[in-house]
């Protein structure tokens, strides 16, 4: 029974080990994730705050046109280009395809037969800050897009109120974006592994995709932030790729998996050729019916016992005891 009890032991040791080994690689696992959510989380925010500023840099050159026509109290096509030449659109506004000047006018703006359009000018007049445009098709690609107003009132007159805004309204002045060219200074920008798609509102779907960048083998962080730009909501989807799990995770998960593993087996193996050891060498040096010593092993204790008693000069007896017909016994 306690030879069944000791033979137990390496399998315990098994056991025990690969307990550890599961142990140690789910909270590796788990602190990976966090480091990955963490990285991530930052990933986000920084997007964000890329495009916030990036579309607050937008409204500040239309700011700029709309005091420079309250300067001049014209819509003066000269002095509006000579100032937008000053600008360098093509280097320090990116994804601009045109800007220019809406009268208050229907006959003269083409823009109020566009439902979309017309919308977005008179929330832009109405709250006197700029506003851009749901989701519009650019380009005869129709690539998506949309348009920023900005209003311009009659200088000198109230516009506090909303029925002050639309008596002194006198036109627009509007800027034109191609969306991928606008994100496309942003690929310098965001974190290596992360896929961005923007959506026109709050429901993500194909139809309100504004932009989405080149597809990745997906990972297993995801999550959806909701912005207001310029009056107007978006919805900005990010998800990792194998890409960033590889280059911010631990991945020691693996490693300790395989050598706790591999660790517990040499462990067990150790114990049970040790407890096989010791079993055999007591087969060896003892009688299999009576346990006692053999007749090997007693004449090698013998020896060592004559050799200490002749060193130590000391006298030696031996006492042998037999047992008559003990083989019949």
């Amino acid at each position: 029974m306690i030879d069944n009890n000791k033979n137990l032991y390496p399998w315990l040791i098994l056991l025990a080990g690969l307990c550890i080994t599961w142990l140690s690689w789910k909270h590796e696992l788990q602190l990976t994730l966090k480091e990955l959510h963490t990285q991530f989380d930052f990933s986000l925010r920084e997007t964000v705050s890329h495009i916030e500023q990036r579309m607050s840099a937008q409204e500040q050159m239309l700011l700029g046109v709309q005091s420079l026509l309250n300067a001049t109290q014209a819509l003066d096509g000269r002095i509006f280009h000579d100032y937008l030449s000053g600008l360098h659109l093509e280097t320090n506004f990116y994804g601009i395809k045109t800007v220019g000047i809406a009268h208050n006018d229907p006959v003269k703006t083409a823009a109020w037969a566009n439902p979309v359009l017309r919308q977005t000018m008179e929330q832009a007049r109405d709250s006197g800050m700029a506003m851009i445009s749901r989701k519009i098709a650019v380009d005869p690609d129709h690539q998506p897009g949309f348009v920023m107003y900005m209003p311009i009132y009659a200088k000198g007159k109230p516009h506090e109120s909303i029925a002050q805004r639309r008596a002194c309204l006198t036109g627009w002045a509007f800027a034109l974006f191609r969306m991928d060219a606008l994100m496309a200074s942003f690929y310098t920008q965001r974190t290596p592994g992360i896929s961005l798609s923007i959506y026109d509102g709050v429901e993500p779907s194909d139809a309100s995709l504004l932009y989405r960048s080149a597809a990745t083998l997906p990972g297993d962080i995801n999550a959806n932030e909701y912005m207001v730009v310029s009056g107007h909501n978006w919805t900005l989807s990010l998800s990792t790729s194998k890409d960033f799990e590889t280059r911010f995770g631990r991945n020691n998960a693996t490693l300790i998996a395989f050598a706790g593993t591999g660790l517990s087996i040499v462990l067990a193996l150790l114990a049970w050729l040790q407890l096989n050891s010791r079993k055999l060498t007591r087969l060896a040096q003892t009688d299999s019916l009576t346990g006692l010593l053999n007749r090997r092993t007693f004449f090698e204790r013998a020896g060592l016992v004559a050799t200490r008693c002749q060193r130590d000069k000391r006298a030696l007896l031996i006492l042998m005891l037999d047992i008559d017909h003990f083989k019949r016994i």
